[in-house]
């Protein structure tokens, strides 16, 4: 096998309990998905976080969806589809996402479902 191109890969991003950007996604997720647990993992998809690197050295690289093995399958593939549920859940945590992110608001109620929006 020979490389014909490879692309660098990107430098990790801070999880440290004093910093802003992991502390308010963990946050914006137990406000959305009450039910779960939160910590940093290996992300082998290297593609438009990269974009963002001159941006700032924090890029992280998720996606707030529950996930199942069957959905798994999917994942870049022919009929890519999540459940509404989970939907709603998702639109809820970029809510959360944006209120939390700017510190000089005064910070209204959490959202856990759509409809409160």
């Amino acid at each position: 096998m020979t490389v014909i191109e490879a692309i660098p890969p990107s430098p990790e991003s801070n999880s440290a309990p004093d910093t802003f950007g992991y502390q308010v996604i963990k946050l914006s997720l137990a406000e959305a998905f009450p039910n779960i647990l939160t910590g940093p993992t290996l992300s082998l998809a290297n593609l438009d976080g990269r974009h963002y690197l001159s941006l700032t050295s924090d890029v992280y690289r998720f996606s707030p969806t529950i996930q199942s093995a069957a959905d798994m399958s999917q994942v870049q593939g022919t009929d890519e589809r999540i459940s509404v549920e989970n939907y709603e859940q998702t639109v809820c945590f970029y809510y959360n996402l944006m209120l939390n992110s700017d510190k000089k608001y005064d910070r209204a109620t959490p959202k856990k479902d759509l409809r409160e929006l």
